[in-house]
This record gives structure tokens, C-alpha cells and sequence, in this order.
């Protein structure tokens, strides 16, 4: 920054400069602000609402706010100057979804806005890709850059090849890039995150006709079956299932209702249910048909609601009775028959009963199939729709914008095929073969938004080579990542902290929510909004793309779209009273009155059994058993989720509530399994697939099967940061390039893997205890 610029943002004066030195340290320049000290209040806290961005859930936070003296540069030197600092992150205690709570990653995002690893202004490749070459240039030069990038792409008719790749976006700034793209005249808006949620959507569409996640009401349920689905800890929306959960046991005088949790590992979740089913990976959606077998053989389902409200129920009954009675299931899941019947007796008798499936359910080669049978259990408790059951959230009635205007060159640019999709069914695998091959078309440019696919993808999909092989490539993260260390032009994004945005949350709270996010601090570098960057580069780019994204800002963008929410909601007064409104509140939801209409709960018109029957299959696993005898088990990381959180030291140092191991990766082995390889706590092993091959060091947990090896995901950076580079190992290299194939989701739970032991001995860091496991466990 130049001192000229510096003045100008900063509202610097001419006063008197005073210079600070010290023994050892730089000298300092302490530049007084022009705003009289008397105006800023020392001491005073200041909250502000906004909306959290630590994982997709989107909770409501209000961020506490203080002057204080800050450090910026200033030609070349450091100055200390009053601004506005960002102290503490806390839940809204108004908003529908976590009522005040947080986790400890949402508490932990004032170290991505202070955190020293940040970008701090536009970047220009000069040496080799991948070398970390890279010179600053200004902002005037970046938008230059990228303009000419994608008018050259239009002059040669080649719009089609610019991709544009994004993890989960919130609302309008998904609506944005996807505006963009089409105004640009690409169809490749591509979106991809490894724990993402497109086999529970395919299921949900093809079962109750709605492409979109359920809600649950486990508060007003009274016994719940989960499959696979770590709601306590990562799975959608962790704060708001931990307070449906905490009323299911404790919120109804003397209701207590039960959890059964079915998964391959013993995880928070399954700590916390009444009763935890070690089940075969991959056989959930068998379980669940056994389940449904005794309920229908019983009579125990609603019948009612069986015959006004569903299709293909005979043809499904047809089914369990002659291929999923409890023998034959227990063969398959490893769960006993005897089980089986009690489980589903009282699934049925203690109503409103709640099934619920996902995580490792879904990621699997019949992952869809998995999810339809679990579904099918709701279906035959008639509880959809219902309190205690599942409902679909309606949307905010946002103002809806007008089409994107086309030109001929536009249509004829979108009517190219989509990279990732073959017929219905979109696949990052696709894509990425795609991409590598050249067909049908080359990508030319690269956008990368909140994606991270050097880390997110199994190396097999050859990621790496296909990086290798576009011609340009622009990132705009806010920190130097995998991906990010191979663009050619890097053009940072404000944090979250520093930005608008808003986020509606899917799953819901049973009412039509959104939160609304605004700067709660100035921006601390020269940085800049991406969605503002994408504003500047259309307007540039030709007049086409000024007249279909015509805002000057992101925030105005907003205020149109809540215009219509205004004029939704009966909101006949002044629109910037009910801006300010929102604002402070950190978002718009409706309220208890308003609940029955017109924004009560969705309920599907019919659920349709059918499904089971066409999606049903087994489960295909990568690896000959004989060579690769284990079950890879990886899980997102409480602390990390994704290994998004891996440059962030405070959770870095949390420790994982199941084996208390902080700073590092490690593998979960059976106590059993340990003896008969000769491994020991702490010893460094191999986890070798088809695919690849990490080290870590043991742990010896008799929550997982003897069969199974389970990894947490989130370390193994090589780059994003001191706290994160070179620090435990990426399981997700390890993973084989399935996918299930009706929904084109990554099956990441369907790969096998060897363990040899190294001769190297790990370094564990554990906290609170030393564990010594009993002889019952090693059995």
C-alpha cells in the first residue's frame, strides 16, 4: 500500500509522527488517526450479527468488536494505527438454526481473519508452476489481467472453456457466479466438496419429489435410528441436531427417548446413543429393508398414510418378504436377527420414530440404495411432514431476478456440453477425465473459488496432471493452498469477517430462514471481495454482462434480492428501515405465528417405494480383499471438517473427543487387529491402497472393527500455512476414483487397504490420560 492510498482510506492527517525503536526491533511509525481520540470509546464493546462460514451449516454468530491499535504498512514500513478489532465470536442467540450456541470451529474464525498466513494483495506468477514464484502487482494491473483473459476467450469463440470451480456456496453468491457464467457464456459452473451432499438430494428427489436436504425433528421425536450419520459431530448441521438431541433426551417431563446409531466406527455420535450397531460398511440400506421387513410382516406401519399418501408399497412389501427377512440380513450387515426384530419393534411402537441416514451411508457405490431404504422406514411411520419427523423448509421469497440476456455468441457457447455431466448426472470424476482428455472440448482458463482440489480429490483422479495442462489459472483464496500455489494469477478474497454475504441454511429449523452477513471489520490487507472482482470484470468485459449484472456492488446485489422479501413478508414501510433491521439482527426468519402459512413445513405430496427396487445393489469395493484385507474408514475431522480448519492453531491444539490426539494425524486399529500385526500404541504404520500409500502412527481403539482401518481427514497440507504445511498425512489420497453411479457422488467409503508396519516410531501427542485398554477390549 502507498502512503498516498494509506491516507486516503485510513482518514490520516498531518500530525505530529512519532517514531518508536527499540533494541532488536524495526523501526516503528505511530501515525495519529484525524478523529479525536475523545470519539473513540476505550473499553467498549461493540457486537455485531453475521453468519458463520467454519462449515456449510451457516449458524447465526454476533461477533464482539473493540478499538485498538493495529499494524499496517505503509511504504515499506510498519505503522500502528486506532481501528475496530474483531475480540471474540459467539452464537446468535436469535437465530432459529443455533439459539446462541457455537462449536469450537465457529469460535475459532477470528484466526482466519488474523491469521499470518493470509494473502495480503493480488499476485502474479513469474516462475514455473508450482514454484511459488510470484511478484505483487496492484489491483488496476489484476483486473487487467483477468478482463483481457476472458475477452480473448470471447474473441475466439471459445467462452465455453473458461470453468469456474467452486466448493458449497451461500446464496446469492452462488446466484452470482452462476449469473456470471451464464452471462459470460460458459455452462461449466462446477461445484464439488469431498463430505458433499448430492446422494441424500438424488434420494430425496426420486423418493418425495424434492431435490434438497430434510430437516429432522429430533426434539418431538421419541426414538431415532441414524445410519452412518455423525449429526453430534460434522454431519449437516452439528449445533442445530445437538439441541434437537438434548431435547429428545431431557426437553419432555418424563419423555426420554432412545438413539440407536449404526455405523463402522465408534464416534461421538454412537457414544452418545442408548445403543451402537458396528454394521458392515456398506450394508445400511440392507438393515434398513430388514427393519421394514418385520414392520410390514407385523403390521406395525401406518396404514393410512401407506394408502393416501405413497406408490409402489406392494411391490416394495413383494421385496422384504422374499429377499430381507432377518437371517439372510443379519448375514449381511453382521448384525444378529434377534436384533434386527427388537430394533424394528420398537422403531414402530415408540412413535413419532425418526430414521435418518448419511456420512458413510451415502458414500458408498450403492450409497443411493442405502438412503431410499432409509427413507422408506420414515414413509411407513407416516411421519413425514409431521412433528417429529422430516419436512422440507420452503425458501425466503427473495426478488427474483430478470433472465440473463443472450446474444448469439452466448447461446451458442452455452449450448456446448457440460464437462461433468453425462445425461442427468453431474460427476467431479467425469469432469476431471474430461478435463484430462481434451474432450469434447479443452478447458482454457481456471477459476478457482473455495476449492481445493490438490487436497480434496483422490490423487487417481490425476488431478495434478490436469492442472498441469491449463493454459491459465486464477485463484481467489484468501490463503496460498495446494491448488492456489499453481495459479497463475491469485486475487485474495476478504475473509469472512470482512465481507457480505448471506447464507440460507439447508438443512432448516422448520421455518424459512436466512442469515445475513456484513463486514464487522474494515478489511485488514488489500484484499477484495470476490464477489465485487466478478462485479468490476463483467462491466468490463463487454456490455452484455454490465445489463445482466448491473450492480455496482455485492451489497446491492443483496438489497435487491431482499427487496422482495420485504414486499413478501408485508413489509408496506420504508425498505431501509427493514434493511437495518435485518442487519442487526443477523438475518430474516419467520415467526411462530407466522409458521402455518404460507411458511409452515413442505410436506411431499407421495413417497414413492419404488426406488428401492430399481437403485437396489451391492456394495463394490476397490482393492482385491486378499491383498487389501481392511475397510478404509475416513471421517472429516471435528476440529478440521474438511482440513479447512487445518491453518487454524487453536484447533489444531483441540483435542479429538474420542482418542484425545491433537497436533497430527493417526490411525484407529482394533486392539486385536494391533496384537496379530505386532503394533503397539504409537508405532508408525503404512495404510497402502490400489491408489497410494500414507504413514501415520497408531492408536489402539476398540471402537472400530477389527476389519476396518479408520483415518480422520484434515491434515497432511503440504501447503496453506505454517500451522497446517507438513503436518500428519491426507487419507484422501488413498481413496479409489468410484462414484455412486445414478448421482455421481464420490464414494469415498469404498476403498480397501493393507497396513505393514514401519521401522519409525510416531510421535503421538495426546491429552488428559494415558490409555490402557483392558483385556475385554482386545477381544
Amino acid at each position: 500500500m502507498k502512503r498516498r492510498e494509506f491516507l486516503i482510506t485510513t482518514t490520516l492527517g498531518a500530525g505530529a509522527t512519532v517514531v518508536l525503536q527499540g533494541r532488536g526491533h524495526q523501526e516503528e511509525r505511530l501515525i495519529p488517526l484525524l478523529v479525536s481520540e475523545e470519539r473513540l470509546v476505550p473499553g467498549v464493546e461493540y457486537w455485531t450479527a453475521s453468519v458463520c462460514r467454519q462449515c456449510p451449516a451457516g449458524c447465526g454468530i454476533v461477533v464482539k468488536t473493540m478499538f485498538g491499535e493495529a499494524t499496517t504498512t505503509v511504504d515499506d514500513q510498519t505503522v500502528r494505527v486506532k481501528r475496530r478489532q474483531a475480540k471474540k465470536i459467539e452464537g446468535n442467540p436469535d437465530h432459529p438454526l443455533n439459539r446462541g450456541r457455537l462449536c469450537a470451529r465457529g469460535q475459532a474464525g477470528l484466526q482466519v481473519l488474523y491469521n499470518p498466513d493470509r494473502l495480503r494483495g493480488p499476485l502474479k506468477r513469474t516462475g514455473p508452476r508450482g514454484s511459488d514464484q510470484y511478484v505483487e502487482i496492484t489491483w488496476e494491473e489484476a483486473i487487467r489481467l483477468l478482463v483481457e483473459r476472458l475477452q480473448q476467450l470471447r474473441q475466439r469463440r471459445q467462452a465455453h472453456a473458461l470453468v469456474f470451480l467452486t466448493g458449497r456456496l451461500p446464496r446469492h453468491m452462488r446466484l452470482l457466479v452462476e449469473r456470471f457464467m451464464r452471462a459470460y457464456g460458459s455452462p461449466n459452473h462446477i461445484t464439488y466438496e469431498l463430505f458433499d451432499d448430492t446422494v441424500e438430494r438424488r434420494a430425496n428427489k426420486l423418493t418425495m419429489g424434492r431435490e434438497a436436504l430434510a430437516t429432522y425433528d429430533l426434539a418431538r421425536a421419541r426414538y431415532v435410528l441414524s445410519f452412518g450419520a455423525p449429526f453430534l459431530e460434522t454431519w449437516r448441521s452439528p449445533v442445530y441436531y445437538s439441541l434437537g438431541f438434548g431435547s429428545l433426551r431431557q426437553g419432555r417431563p418424563g419423555v426420554r427417548g432412545k438413539l440407536v446409531h449404526a455405523e463402522p466406527r465408534f464416534s461421538l455420535t454412537a457414544a452418545s446413543a442408548d445403543e451402537w450397531l458396528p454394521i458392515n460398511p456398506g450394508t445400511e440400506g440392507a438393515l434398513a429393508m430388514g427393519l421394514a421387513g418385520v414392520i410390514i410382516e407385523e403390521k406395525l406401519f401406518d396404514r393410512a398414510f401407506i394408502e393416501r399418501h405413497t406408490r409402489g408399497f406392494q411391490a416394495f412389501r413383494q421385496l422384504v418378504r422374499e429377499e430381507y427377512s432377518p437371517e439372510p440380513v443379519s448375514e449381511i450387515t453382521g448384525i444378529p436377527a434377534e436384533t434386527i426384530v427388537r430394533l424394528a419393534r420398537e422403531f414402530a411402537r415408540h412413535r413419532p420414530s425418526l430414521a435418518l441416514g448419511g456420512g458413510a451411508a451415502a458414500a458408498q457405490t450403492n450409497g443411493l440404495f442405502n438412503l431410499i431404504a432409509i427413507q422408506a422406514l420414515n414413509a411407513l411411520m407416516g411421519n413425514l411432514g409431521r412433528p417429529g419427523g422430516l419436512s422440507f423448509t420452503p425458501d425466503p421469497p427473495f426478488q427474483e431476478f430478470p433472465p440473463v440476456p443472450e446474444t448469439p455468441q452466448t447461446r451458442e457457447s452455452l449450448r456446448q456440453p457440460r464437462l461433468d455431466r453425462v445425461g442427468e448426472t453431474a460427476s467431479i470424476a467425469t469432469f476431471i477425465e474430461r478435463w484430462r482428455s481434451g474432450q469434447p472440448y479443452a478447458v482454457d482458463t481456471l477459476f478457482l473459488y473455495e476449492a481445493n482440489p490438490l487436497f480434496a480429490l483422490p490423487s487417481a483422479l490425476g488431478v495434478r496432471e490436469a492442472l498441469q495442462n491449463v493454459p491459465f489459472i486464477v485463484s481467489f483464496s484468501s490463503f496460498k493452498d495446494e491448488s492456489t500455489a499453481w495459479a497463475d494469477l491469485i486475487l485474495p478474497d476478504h475473509t469472512y469477517l470482512e465481507s457480505w454475504w448471506d447464507e440460507v441454511p439447508e438443512p432448516g429449523a422448520g421455518r424459512p430462514a436466512v442469515g445475513l452477513a456484513q463486514p464487522v471489520v474494515k478489511p485488514l490487507y488489500d484484499t477484495r471481495s470476490t464477489p465485487d472482482v466478478l462485479l468490476q470484470a463483467a462491466r468490463s468485459v463487454g456490455e452484455d454482462m454490465r445489463a445482466a449484472l448491473p450492480w455496482e456492488r455485492f451489497e446491492d446485489l443483496l438489497k435487491d434480492a431482499y427487496r422482495g422479501l420485504h414486499r413478501a413478508v408485508g413489509g408496506g414501510g420504508d425498505f431501509d428501515r427493514f434493511w437495518e433491521e435485518v442487519l442487526k439482527n443477523g438475518g430474516w426468519w419467520a415467526s411462530d405465528d407466522q409458521r402455518p402459512s404460507p411458511v409452515g413445513y413442505v410436506e411431499p405430496q407421495t413417497f414413492d417405494f419404488s426406488p428401492a427396487l430399481s437403485h437396489r445393489r451391492q456394495p463394490a469395493f476397490a482393492g482385491d480383499e486378499r491383498t487389501y484385507p481392511f475397510h478404509l474408514y475416513i471421517y472429516p475431522s471435528i476440529a478440521f471438517f474438511d482440513g479447512r480448519g487445518a491453518n487454524q492453531p487453536w484447533l489444531q491444539e483441540m483435542p479429538d473427543p474420542m482418542t484425545t490426539v491433537a497436533w497430527g494425524s493417526w490411525v484407529e486399529m482394533h486392539p486385536r487387529t494391533a496384537e496379530r500385526l505386532g503394533v503397539s500404541e504409537g508405532d508408525r504404520v503404512w495404510i497402502e491402497s490400489p491408489h497410494g500409500r500414507i504413514q501415520a502412527p497408531v492408536v489402539l481403539f476398540p471402537g472400530a472393527r477389527p476389519d476396518t482401518i479408520n483415518v480422520p481427514v484434515g491434515q497432511g497440507h503440504r501447503a496453506y500455512g505454517r500451522y497446517a504445511r507438513n503436518r500428519g498425512a491426507n487419507p484422501v489420497h488413498l481413496l479409489a476414483p468410484l462414484v455412486e453411479p445414478a448421482s455421481g457422488g464420490l464414494a469415498w467409503a469404498a476403498t480397501r487397504v493393507k497396513v505393514t508396519k514401519s521401522p519409525e516410531r510416531g510421535r503421538l501427542v495426546t491429552v488428559g490420560y494415558t490409555r490402557v485398554h483392558t483385556e475385554a477390549e482386545r477381544r
